[in-house]
């Protein structure tokens, strides 16, 4: 019976083949091979470790602000979470009371807020609304 052992030793394979007769001599062998590699220089020993920058604290507050959740600045203050501002006695020249409800108003803070990424709410803000041109003249 014949058996067939494969070492790696600084990125070079050894194959080293045996009987059962030879069973002794080998593990003797393979021993010092190891002892070898241990001692050896080239032989990077673990593994680096991983960037888990979604844990960091400054990208989890990061994160928070840009959701308009509560977080803590620098400082160590707390800023309360994004919200809308009572609208009931709102007064605008524009009407936007009447034309928009608060329903919708909601809405579109939520979806607004759920994005999290200024580049993604830059577009979400393009694509809600739309280019009107003005009713008076430029001259007066």
């Amino acid at each position: 019976m014949t058996q067939i052992l494969i070492l790696t030793i600084s990125q070079v394979q050894i194959r080293t083949e045996f009987t059962q007769t030879d069973t002794e001599a080998e593990p003797e062998e393979v021993a010092t091979e190891q002892q070898q590699s241990e001692n050896s220089p080239n032989i990077i020993k673990g593994k680096k470790r991983l960037r888990r920058s979604h844990e960091w604290l400054k990208n989890k507050k990061k994160k928070a602000r840009n959701s308009g959740q509560e977080y803590e600045d620098y400082r160590g203050r707390t800023i309360k979470a994004k919200s809308l501002p009572d609208l009931t006695n709102h007064v605008c020249r524009c009407k936007c009371t009447e034309k928009v409800t608060p329903d919708a108003t909601q809405e579109f803070h939520a979806k607004f807020w759920a994005l999290g990424d200024h580049t993604a709410q830059d577009a979400f803000l393009v694509g809600s609304t739309t280019v009107q041109k003005n009713r008076l003249p430029q001259n007066l």
